[in-house]
């Protein structure tokens, strides 16, 4: 009886661990997206101002 309770608190003791590395992953993961989402904002910027010289460009062009 003793080793069943031995064998069932290290299980549940794996399982913590477990949870412990797929929560340390979806952080990770989370950090991962937020800095493609930063990384996305600034080449939509930089889009933005490209389209603006451009816009410019043309109106010169035709005035």
């Amino acid at each position: 009886m003793e080793r069943e309770l031995q064998d069932n608190e290290k299980a549940l003791y794996d399982l913590g661990n477990e949870q412990t590395d797929v929560t340390n992953t979806t952080y990770k993961l989370g950090d991962e997206l937020k800095e493609t989402g930063v990384e996305a904002d600034k080449s939509g910027d930089k889009f933005e101002k490209l389209g603006g010289v451009l816009k410019e460009i043309g109106c010169r062009g035709c005035c």
